[in-house]
């Protein structure tokens, strides 16, 4: 029997690897082929060969791989070496790959079946390291397998062979009720590994291994120990006296910060700011403080906040934009600081993270979907990752984990972002472990989405505070946009109502936990026509909501105005609405608020049949019912959100529709949010800092402040400690054509080769938008190719932290990124030389939120849009310099930076370095020197 343990054992298994012309099964073809044979940590034989795939190799599988279309035209086409491999196969019990669906695709698609029994290394290594990574070098270098060349199927499939190795043992080693519960959870969701764990379960049995933890797999005890939040520890010491002595005394050359910070430099600038934000928060007001790249902010705004905080006995919330700042804090900054304090004969400061509900697992909804009767095989993966995860985790906190764009999609069904209302607080709950943190800690680090969502709230998600620090506050007021506005998104509701009826729904399990259970027969009766109502109301409520998106469409094409970067994006204003696709969409909207509205009471019915069946045996009970709450929360949500869409405008209100490729949005938002953040989170405070490295516009920070309602905030603007003038030089062509002209588009690729040439790759290259992008990519590659200077494009070649981390790994390379990496980029020294701004990052004119605003000011063009594109222009040119060692060039692509009005208040917001104005033809030229020192 093959799945036998000593049929699986006595023969030598086989590692594959093919390379392929592209990723697509139907049209792509073979162009290598790569096989190990291995038993025991044994390589007993090898097999590969080219392919010929009668079709031209691309470019971008060229460079990867090294493969030619020259290299395989005289290579044996696949017919050939089909029948070589089955004999290199033979009769191995287990086939090897790491993604190894992909390469059976492709062998299945030319006529060749394996029997044997299939092992993903990426699948395996998914679950038993939930974080990462998954790469098949980057994995093997993680576990010290070492790698030779990448992207040949030979090379690769030794390495899968070794990897499959160290895999194999760690599935060994596993308790034996996590291997039960990850063959049962494959089992349901159809996934081939299950017969692989079938085999690990019982060698595991012939060894006698017995589990340690329950059913299910997760270690029930240790998990609610590391769920307790430690109690706070009683120190006689008193705090030291919050004053400007006392900070200057951790800050000065010498101090406890000197003695532990490794690296650490005495800059009067940091002294500066820390002296501000005592004051700040001991005389009480608003402070809006811009601090230069290198100042050491975070410590600035720390030491004054932890002292005042701990003598104060209050609480002190410091909100970020990014997960990498909130990161530091916790796990850098604030230790540091603590250890500081303590050096001075202090009491340690608390403190806590918190993040939105989302982030968190619900073990009750984890719970709901274990004992679901089928699964799909993404949700059968993610649960298996989850549960490995869970006899490690202590905060639940899915930054922990690495999840593909798929599971990350199905998150949301496993966090308690819906689960806000459960039926009782019993059992372990990550959220209220991270609650309870929070009330006790004396700095509270969160995010702008949960201040914002808190304050939008009035409350209740945030323990109560007086005193906040705002860092990266250049973000607030589009956080403040989201947060308190409503966006209804087409395939959330699809979600939602696939999650209620659909073959793994909600109406189904629910019906199930009766069996066996001691509830009555009417009790059952009346879930199962809950149910089957459910089931009915979701069927009418998805033909009407797919009728309303049929109607949506029209409508935004209809009124096409422009393509930002979520697609077509149509502002629904008060005439528009006054117009006959108006009224068809609005009809459609007349049949889906009554669909929504019988989805809910189904929902309702369903709750009040399950309720008050606690002791009566039913299979998961508690989970289920509060299954039932949150998809109750979730529809009183999209029903509430779609009613303030199509209800009456209002004024204060922007409403437009977002339309792209079978996804779409209904969005509303504030027209200014000043006013509102004022109203639910500035007032109230004693005191409160806003900082960020891009504040001000030429030394002004007013726009800032009157998008942020804070003209009566005093202002800090702190210089850098670096020394501009010697380490960045800005370059600006004189003879560049207009951004907006086609002769742009043929010259900033040549631009771009020859700065690669001189600067040997290490170039970021920022651009506005991912149409821009993408035609710079596609000229770009067989430019630099021949240099051996790789093009990596966001969006193209990954994510931008996968793309990130490919550009440190090459170190000869071009990164050409838009959106997120103008900001929030921070390389190793030595890594970026040349940071090219492709052209001035003025918002797009046609977006809806845009457009009325602008109607707000005298001179918009002058008064709103040129303010937001020197900030953004400012974050751009911030990826260059991140510390004192940091020497390059920042190129703008752009002539209007010399030929407009508005040029001049770009370069004023620029620190004082040198400027030339140069012919295109000279920039590599006069850049190469400036590099060369």
């Amino acid at each position: 029997m093959l799945d036998h343990p000593d049929a699986l054992l006595s023969r030598p298994w086989v590692a594959l690897d093919l390379e392929t012309t592209g990723l697509d099964t139907a049209h792509d073809a073979i162009i290598e082929v790569g096989a190990v044979r291995f038993q025991g940590g044994k390589v007993l034989d090898t097999f590969t060969s080219l392919v010929n795939p009668y079709r031209p190799i691309p470019p971008e599988v060229e460079r990867l791989t090294g493969i030619t279309s020259r290299a395989v035209a005289t290579a044996p086409p696949f017919a050939l070496v089909a029948g070589q491999l089955l004999d290199f196969l033979g009769d191995a019990p287990v086939i090897v790959g790491h993604n190894l669906a992909f390469d059976l695709a492709f062998l299945e698609r030319a006529g060749v079946r394996p029997s044997a029994l299939p092992a993903d290394t990426q699948e395996l290594a998914e679950v038993l390291f939930p974080r990462g990574p998954y790469g098949l070098g980057a994995l093997a270098s993680a576990l010290g397998i070492p790698v030779t060349t990448a992207h040949r199927a030979l090379p690769d499939a030794l390495t899968t062979a070794h990897l499959c190795g160290v895999l194999w043992e760690r599935l060994l080693a596993l308790d034996p009720s996590q291997v039960a519960e990850w063959r049962r959870l494959a089992t349901l969701g159809g996934r081939p590994v299950g017969r692989l764990l079938a085999v690990v379960e019982a060698l595991q049995t012939q060894r006698g291994l017995r589990p340690r933890f329950g059913p299910g797999g997760v270690d029930t005890d240790a998990l609610a120990q590391r769920l307790a939040c430690p109690p706070a520890p009683k120190d006689p010491h008193p705090p030291p006296p919050a004053t400007e002595e006392t900070v200057l005394a951790f800050l000065e050359p010498g101090g406890p910060c000197a003695r532990l910070v490794p690296g650490w430099e005495h800059r009067p600038q940091q002294v500066e700011m820390a002296r501000a934000v005592l004051r700040t928060f001991t005389e009480r007001g608003v402070l809006l403080a811009e601090v230069g790249t290198g100042v050491g902010k975070t410590l600035a705004y720390l030491v004054p906040a932890a002292l005042f905080a701990l003598q104060r006995g209050e609480r002190v919330v410091v909100s970020t934009a990014t997960v990498s700042l909130q990161e530091q804090l916790v796990q850098k900054d604030l230790p540091l600081l603590s250890q500081a304090l303590q050096a001075l004969g202090a009491p340690p400061v608390r403190w806590a993270l918190l993040k939105g509900r989302g982030h968190y697992l619900c073990l009750r909804r984890f719970s709901y979907w274990r004992s679901a009767p089928t699964l799909t095989p993404d949700m059968a993966h993610l649960l298996a990752k989850v549960t490995l995860w869970l006899n490690s985790t202590a905060a639940g906190d899915r930054g922990e984990l690495r999840l593909s764009p798929r599971q990350a999609a199905l998150w949301g069904d496993l966090s308690a972002q819906a689960s806000v209302a459960c039926p009782d607080g019993r059992g372990p709950c990550f959220l209220a472990a991270a609650r309870a943190c929070a009330e006790d800690a004396h700095i509270l680090v969160v995010n702008h989405a949960l201040l914002l969502r808190a304050a939008a709230a009035g409350g209740g998600l945030l323990p109560p505070f007086r005193y906040l620090v705002v860092d990266e506050a250049h973000h607030l007021a589009d956080e403040a946009t989201r947060q308190f506005g409503v966006r209804v998104e087409r395939r959330g509701v699809d979600m939602l109502l696939e999650r209620l009826a659909g073959p793994t729904g909600l109406a189904q399990t629910a019906v199930v936990a009766y069996t066996p259970s001691r509830a009555s027969r009417e009790r059952r009766q009346q879930t199962e026509a809950a149910a089957q109502a459910l089931q009915r109301a979701v069927h009418t409520a998805r033909e009407a909501w797919e009728a309303l998106w049929h109607a949506a469409v029209a409508f935004a094409h209809q009124h096409r105005e422009g393509r930002g970067e979520t697609g077509i994006e149509v502002a629904v204003t008060p005439e528009r609405r006054r117009e006959r696709l108006w009224a068809s969409l609005a009809a459609t909207w007349d049949r889906v608020y009554p669909a929504l509205r019988d989805v809910e009471r189904a929902l309702l019915a369903l709750f009040a049949s399950l309720e008050g069946l606690h002791n009566t045996g039913l299979a998961n009970y508690e989970a289920v019912l509060a299954e039932v709450h949150s998809r109750l929360q979730e529809i009183g949500e999209v029903l509430a959100g779609l009613t303030t869409f199509f209800g009456p405008h209002h004024t204060d209100t922007v409403y437009w529709l977002e339309a792209q490729e079978g996804e779409g949005a209904l969005v509303c938002a504030p027209l200014q949010v000043g006013n509102l953040l004022q109203e639910h989170l500035f007032t109230g405070l004693e005191g409160a800092v806003l900082t960020s490295a891009t504040l001000a516009v030429a030394g002004d920070m007013l726009p800032t402040a009157t998008d942020l309602g804070l003209t009566d905030a005093k202002h800090l603007i702190v210089g850098s400690p670096f020394d501009y003038r010697r380490q960045v030089m800005v370059v600006v062509p004189t003879d560049l054509p207009d951004p907006d002209g086609a002769d742009y588009m043929l010259r900033v690729p040549q631009v771009l080769a020859s700065l690669a040439k001189v600067a040997h790759g290490r170039i970021l290259v920022l651009f506005t938008s991912h149409s821009t992008l993408r035609h710079i990519a596609d000229t770009l590659r067989p430019l630099l190719a021949p240099q051996g200077i790789r093009v990596l494009a966001q969006g193209l070649d990954g994510t931008p932290q996968q793309v990130t981390e490919q550009f440190i790994q090459e170190g000869k390379a071009v990164l050409l990124a838009t959106a997120s990496l103008w900001e929030g980029l921070d390389l190793p020294p030595g890594s970026l030389k040349v940071v090219v701004l492709a052209r001035l990052p003025f918002p797009v004119p046609t977006s809806p939120l845009f457009a009325a605003r602008s109607q707000l000011y005298p001179d918009p063009f002058h008064d709103y849009a040129v303010p937001q594109a020197v900030l953004r222009f400012r974050q751009g040119f911030g990826r260059l310099v991140r510390r004192r060692s940091d020497r390059g060039a920042v190129v703008v692509l752009d002539s209007r930076l010399l030929t407009r009005s508005y040029g001049p208040l770009f370069l004023r917001s620029l620190p004082p370095c040198p400027l030339q104005r140069v012919p295109t033809a000279s920039i590599s030229q006069v850049v190469g020197q400036w590099l060369a020192g």
